[in-house]
């Protein structure tokens, strides 16, 4: 798994008072502990800062004494999601792809602007956020016509740094898609299309579509894609635009956009 759920323990002054001087009476130094636990309970000791529950069992195995009879109850408990990696696949792509087209990173966080008629879209997003990282976003009103869902989390927005992402504004950078997402670029499409992409009728009976974006890489890539894939298509300025009957077909058949799904013979 790529994420795992950590138990966050906080124990009063006087517990840790009293399993530091059990440590004491075992001969134990902070340095052993550190050497052998991988924490030398410093803060804990001194500040009576938390612990994780594997801090507290890796600590049990060294001392030979049952650390949390010791400890006693804990004064409070917190559950945090700790991950450990990001690997390309199908999910991810989409993430991303989605990401690229409305989100951007920050140092500590993921935003992703939506307009307010996009609720079942945001709930999408929060529940692929859920299964990919094991984290809960969370989804704000900014205004009547706008709604902003936020992934508040520095590990993994260095991970997608680390991986290829860029932070800051993707028109100034240029932002292009990460290269370890060639096989699931289908995905990284669907999720740019679901963004920035349009589904509206022409002259009022034809269906077109068109992707839009000033981010250069980003729309040679889903030209390139189209183009690769036997969708007729025109790149056109900053867009890309599918407007025969066969194309558009084409589209939605092997990407499945969301906004397809949605449409339902009304416009987006």
């Amino acid at each position: 798994m790529p994420f795992y759920r950590e138990t966050i323990l906080w124990f009063s002054p006087s517990s840790w008072d009293r399993l530091r001087q059990r440590c004491r009476e075992a001969g134990l130094t902070l340095r052993e502990i550190a050497r052998t636990t991988g924490t030398d309970f410093r803060n804990q000791f001194y500040k009576h800062s938390p612990a994780t529950s594997s801090q507290l069992e890796a600590l049990g195995d060294t001392v030979g004494f049952n650390v949390s009879t010791v400890l006693g109850k804990p004064v409070k408990t917190e559950h945090r999601t700790v991950i450990t990696s990001i690997k390309p696949s199908p999910e991810l792509a989409e993430f991303i792809g989605i990401v690229l087209g409305d989100g951007y990173l920050s140092r500590k966080s993921i935003v992703i602007t939506l307009n307010s008629k996009e609720q079942r879209f945001a709930e999408h997003i929060i529940n692929l956020t859920t299964s990919l990282f094991g984290l809960k976003a969370t989804a704000y009103s900014l205004s009547e016509n706008c709604i902003q869902i936020k992934i508040y989390s520095k590990r993994l927005t260095e991970l997608l740094v680390d991986f290829g992402m860029v932070r800051g504004d993707k028109v100034r950078n240029q932002v292009a898609v990460p290269s370890d997402l060639f096989p699931y670029r289908k995905e990284v499409v669907r999720g740019l299309f679901d963004t920035d992409g349009s589904i509206y009728l022409k002259e009022g009976k034809y269906l077109n579509l068109s992707y839009t974006s000033y981010s250069k890489p980003l729309l040679l890539y889903f030209h390139s894609f189209c183009v690769e894939n036997d969708i007729r298509c025109t790149l056109k300025n900053r867009d890309v635009l599918i407007q025969s009957k066969d194309g558009v077909g084409r589209f939605i058949e092997l990407i499945d956009p969301f906004k397809a799904r949605e449409c339902n013979e009304k416009c987006v």
